[in-house]
């Protein structure tokens, strides 16, 4: 094994798979049980759905950023050294809540620390792999965070029957501790030697013939909204949101619309139900990932060894234009039309189509903007991903009350809607 890949595996073990599974599980494990910890905080479901929902997707998306800085000045590592300690205090501050205002102090506080795990652990392996491995890369990194993602609701479901809901954060507690421990003692740094920012202080204290004093730096996080300027950048951030808000007009209402549709009461069977779009997205992301290396490494030899980055962009192309549109229409469609098991089934194969779909957008997406902003990987990510989480963050808002005020039909054609312009 060479030593690129005895640092991504080490890494992947230690910080990235565990990261990942702390971004997916404490956002995902908890929407099945949002009807238990009704009961228990005895709160109306239109505040759960704020406070935890939606301001754990809004924080999620500001503290990215805050961490994609930092992480460009200080390095990839001290990210997940200061993520991890925040993920157990507000995984035992959710576990141990006894009023929404708790509950909403350990959600924020869970959102910040997984803020940093996919824009640093992305950025990781754009300083690791070449431009030719970097979407098969990528997208192998993906499958963990999407597996987790398709096992996340249906886990917190089997604990909120069996146990309780808090038993989830509880479990997060546990393991975000334990990789604490392992990402002190093993992965390494992998910004390259003279690239961050402390790097360069330390470099012109040395030119100057002083001594280095490591001191703290205030960095303005939000200094990389400045990329949107660029129509690159903007536009990839428009079309990747527009697409990844479906996933959540499909999901986050399940207990209200495919639930009662079809007789799914319990917590465990509406957390099943995750599973089909998280195993899509799971089984596309590495294909997809390699299809779009190969679109370069094609077109780069038609060109004589030219490389055109937007290339990567045409792996886009099937899943922007018709699965995932077309996907969120049929969803709504078979809920308002189709009854029986004829009609769960066919969601299930909307809510599969539209994992794929989204891989497809998402992936060779963010990898495009890697490919041509190599120096600020973490910022364009977190650029792309907190336009992303601000779309999901207002379907999770108000996906339920347009399905309660113009039917799931209406709701799930204005979200194709939404998908086509992004793709347009």
């Amino acid at each position: 094994m060479t030593r690129k890949h005895y640092i991504l595996l080490s890494r992947f073990l230690a910080a990235r798979l565990t990261g990942s599974l702390f971004k997916a599980f404490a956002a995902s494990s908890f929407v099945p049980c949002v009807p238990e910890v009704l009961k228990d905080l005895n709160t109306p479901g239109e505040v759960i759905n704020f406070t935890a929902v939606r301001l754990y997707m809004f924080m999620l998306g500001i503290s990215a950023f805050i961490r994609a800085s930092y992480s460009r000045f200080y390095g990839r590592r001290p990210i997940y050294l200061i993520s991890l300690p925040l993920m157990c205090l507000g995984s035992l501050i959710v576990s141990l809540s006894t009023s929404v205002v708790e509950l909403t102090i350990g959600r924020a506080l869970q959102a910040s620390a997984a803020s940093g795990f996919i824009s640093v652990g992305v950025s990781s392996i754009s300083d690791i792999y070449k431009l030719e491995e970097r979407g098969t890369a990528i997208g192998a990194y993906y499958v963990a965070v999407l597996l987790s993602l398709a096992i996340a609701p249906m886990t917190g479901g089997i604990a909120a029957i069996y146990a309780s809901w808090r038993l989830m954060p509880i479990i997060i507690f546990g393991i975000s501790l334990s990789s604490l421990i392992s990402v002190i003692m093993f992965p390494p740094e992998t910004c390259h030697p003279g690239s961050r920012g402390v790097d360069k202080l330390r470099e012109g204290a040395e030119l100057a013939g002083q001594t280095y004093r490591p001191k703290w730096v205030w960095l303005n996080p939000f200094q990389s909204l400045k990329l949107l300027r660029g129509p690159n950048v903007s536009f990839v951030a428009i079309a990747t949101a527009c697409a990844f808000m479906t996933d959540y007009v499909m999901l986050i209402p399940l207990s209200y619309t495919t639930g009662p549709r079809y007789g799914l009461t319990s917590p465990a069977l509406i957390g099943a139900c995750f599973l089909n779009s998280g195993l899509g997205s799971t089984l596309g992301s590495p294909i997809v990932g390699r299809i779009s290396d190969k679109i370069i490494i094609s077109k780069r030899k038609q060109r004589g060894g030219k490389w055109l980055p937007e290339d990567r962009l045409l792996a886009t192309l099937p899943g922007a234009m018709f699965l995932v549109p077309l996907s969120v229409l049929m969803y709504g469609i078979a809920i308002e039309f189709i009854p029986g098991k004829i009609g769960l089934i066919i969601c299930f194969m909307c809510l599969f189509a539209n994992g794929i779909g989204l891989v497809m957008v998402i992936g060779p997406s963010g990898t495009y903007a890697v490919d041509i902003l190599q120096t600020q990987t973490a910022e364009v990510i977190v650029v792309i991903s907190g336009i992303r989480h601000f779309f999901a963050a207002q379907a999770s808002a108000f996906a339920l009350p347009l399905i309660e005020s113009i039917g799931v039909v209406a709701t799930c054609a204005l979200a194709a809607g939404v998908a086509w312009f992004g793709f347009a």
